[in-house]
């Protein structure tokens, strides 16, 4: 009986080819399972585009808080990253409007002492951005008002964001104001979207604290607007009971 048993080389070949075999099976495997993933992805992708469009044609909003958007700004994409390094996006142009992120479009709201960003118009009131009663910081804006019918205003021309969600405008007020004094606040164009008089209980002929207002401006998202502080008197005001003040500072724009 021939016992011949294998040289140390011999089974050194054995062992490599049998080692090149099995890297050619995993790699097939692993290739195999890849490509499964890459459809499951492709697929999944695919079902949550077509999803959105669904929920916008029927709501016409998107469905989600946080999209990626484009740099456009415009066209927010579903982005994959597919197991040879290619990248799979899906682009939504089809009418979606909603910017990516929310900024603040209002340049100097804090008051830096410096007319930078803010304009005037009329010509009966004191007006003035460095007023050293300020609610934070060293600046706020005043307007002050001397019995003469006129629109006076402390405004910027702006764009609100059309990004998805509520935006609100909020700011900090201190006024004084005499009896008929007023109305006076803050205005979008030539509506009024917080206002206040001399008539309204606690305002009337004494100073107020600083206060709070936080309003949803959110109806005027993607315009161009006019921002402004305003003062409008046109009721007998030549009268001795309409002069009065406001001092306006941290103004901005928010999202909850």
């Amino acid at each position: 009986m021939n016992n011949r048993s294998f040289t140390l080389i011999e089974l050194l070949v054995v062992i490599a080819i049998v080692g090149i075999l099995s890297g050619i099976v995993l790699m097939s495997s692993s290739g195999a399972v890849n490509s499964a993933q890459d459809t499951r992805i492709k697929n999944d992708i695919d079902s949550i585009r077509k999803a959105i469009l669904s929920y916008k044609a029927l709501y016409g909003v998107a469905p989600i808080e946080d999209p990626v958007y484009s740099v456009d700004g415009t066209d927010f994409t579903l982005t994959a990253i597919l197991s040879d390094g290619q990248i799979l996006n899906y682009a939504f142009d089809e009418g979606f409007s909603y910017n990516v992120s929310f900024s603040n479009p209002i340049i100097n709201g804090s008051f830096d002492g410096t007319w930078t960003g803010w304009s005037t118009s009329g010509g009966a009131s004191i007006k003035s951005v460095n007023d050293t009663t300020a609610y934070l910081g060293s600046y706020a804006s005043y307007l002050n008002y001397e019995l003469t019918c006129a629109d006076e205003r402390i405004y910027q021309n702006i764009t609100i964001p059309n990004a998805y969600g509520i935006i609100n405008l909020d700011f900090w007020e201190k006024t004084y104001l005499n009896y008929w004094g007023g109305p006076v606040g803050i205005k979008i164009n030539d509506d009024y979207i917080w206002y206040t008089g001399g008539w309204e209980s606690g305002r009337n002929w004494q100073e107020t604290a600083w206060a709070n207002h936080v309003i949803d401006v959110s109806d005027y998202k993607g315009q161009s607007v006019q921002l402004s502080i305003a003062w409008g008197d046109f009721y007998n005001c030549s009268a001795g009971d309409h002069d009065g003040w406001i001092r306006v500072d941290e103004i901005k724009l928010t999202q909850p």
